[in-house]
């Protein structure tokens, strides 16, 4: 399930639309299979995206026979990170704290008109939890950070599918009125709420959630409305065919 998302938050004027569908290919490219446009009608909220060192590590050169090698030697960052979407992971309705300076460094953030960051999970070549290295054949041992980790695996539990490592924007306590939002799933099989998390749910159902075993637009839909962010249209993809009358 290892889909990064976008938020581009550019909006739907037709210039600034076009745009915004390039941000979501260029980032599609490298792993992502959903998208959320988050922003006002004909403007562009964004001005600015900032990737991080840990994110430019794996974009500036290719990694072809070393991405194991790469993710070992990004394990102590990686957990800078986890400690960070871990712990605003399941918000329930509040705003997400900002992050220590240590946990600024390794996210990446777009940056809007007023100069306000807005936080995001870097891009990595493990395209899932970036402690994910057993599930990805990178290691024998399940890596457990030092701090923000339950000391203890669930049962059951399975890291290939732990999406607590995606830094989703949070909108509440924000002022002004409600923006444009719109949502892309690349590969959301067919709809149902059967199997997947409600609001307020907690990190390891959110993650159960993430198994693939079910459709993603339920469970996406949740994340953001657990963060006060509800979808004016949502745009679904998959690629088998399917009869929406069925």
């Amino acid at each position: 399930f290892g889909s990064r998302r976008l938020v581009a938050a550019r909006a739907a004027g037709s210039e600034s639309f076009v745009d915004s569908m390039r941000a979501v290919l260029v980032a599609v490219c490298c792993a992502p299979a959903t998208a959320a446009l988050i922003g006002e009608p004909n403007s562009h909220r964004f001005v600015e995206y900032r990737p991080s060192e840990f994110e430019q590590n794996w974009t500036k050169e290719t990694h072809v026979g070393k991405l194991c090698q790469t993710a070992h030697v990004q394990v102590r960052d990686a957990i800078k990170w986890l400690n960070y979407s871990r712990d605003v992971f399941v918000p329930k309705g509040q705003p997400a704290r900002p992050p220590t300076a240590a946990e600024e460094q390794v996210l990446s953030h777009f940056v809007d008109r007023e100069g306000n960051k807005v936080y995001i999970e870097p891009l990595s070549g493990v395209a899932r939890n970036p402690l994910a290295l057993k599930a990805v054949h990178c290691d024998k041992r399940v890596l457990v950070p030092t701090r923000g980790w339950p000391t203890k695996v669930r049962p059951g539990s399975n890291e290939l599918f732990d999406i607590s490592y995606l830094v989703v924007e949070n909108q509440c306590g924000s002022r002004g009125p409600k923006q444009l939002n719109i949502f892309f799933d690349l590969g959301c099989t067919v709809y149902s709420s059967g199997g997947n998390p409600k609001p307020g749910s907690d990190l390891y159902t959110y993650s159960a959630g993430g198994s693939g075993a079910g459709p993603s637009i339920p469970l996406f839909y949740n994340l953001f409305r657990d963060r006060c962010i509800e979808f004016d249209e949502i745009y679904a993809w998959e690629g088998k065919p399917m009869d929406p009358e069925a």
